[in-house]
């Protein structure tokens, strides 16, 4: 897990994004993969972490490139109440409770599903589990109730396969 300072924050804005459509899509899909909070139309926020700076900065680049203008700067948070609003923005919750349903669903389903389905759904399940993993900056507690989860519907997966060699 990368660490960083809780209490500073970087900031893009892009004033400009430039005249090409395609290069404002590739922006604007780079900063929603690496979780990037839009506070408002143009402006985006990560917790200040030195792989996030570099991130940030190529984005900036990319906009510059596309004939676009941004900033991209660290401001501190003033004070606790600053913090726990700006930390709102990356709150997870619906994404793992979503994924905890998926995970329940499919644990449910699971006899009636031929190896192969079942085993692509397993992998489906743990993939966007490390997907919104990735930009859960500040750990959020449903994260557990998810992993725990998938690895009941993937015990449920294990528990069927020995029941079917059993029968053979």
């Amino acid at each position: 897990m990368k660490t960083y300072n809780y209490g500073v924050w970087l900031v893009l804005i892009i004033a400009d994004a430039g005249p090409r459509p395609a290069a404002r899509m590739r922006v604007w899909r780079a900063l929603k993969a690496m979780g990037a909070a839009v506070v408002r139309d143009g402006v985006y926020l990560l917790p200040d972490r030195d792989d996030l700076r570099v991130k940030l900065a190529e984005q900036r680049g990319d906009v510059d490139a596309a004939g676009g203008s941004a900033l991209l700067f660290a401001a501190p948070g003033i004070g606790s109440d600053d913090a726990a609003t700006l930390r709102n923005f990356f709150d997870r919750s619906a994404d793992y409770a979503a994924l905890t349903q998926s995970a329940g669903r499919l644990a449910q389903q699971m006899r009636g599903l031929p190896e192969s389905k079942a085993r692509r759904a397993l992998r489906a399940l743990q993939h966007d589990y490390e997907k919104i993993e990735s930009i859960d900056y500040f750990l959020t507690p449903s994260r557990t109730e998810a992993a725990n989860a998938i690895a009941a519907a993937r015990e449920t997966f294990f528990a069927r396969g020995a029941r079917m060699q059993s029968k053979m």
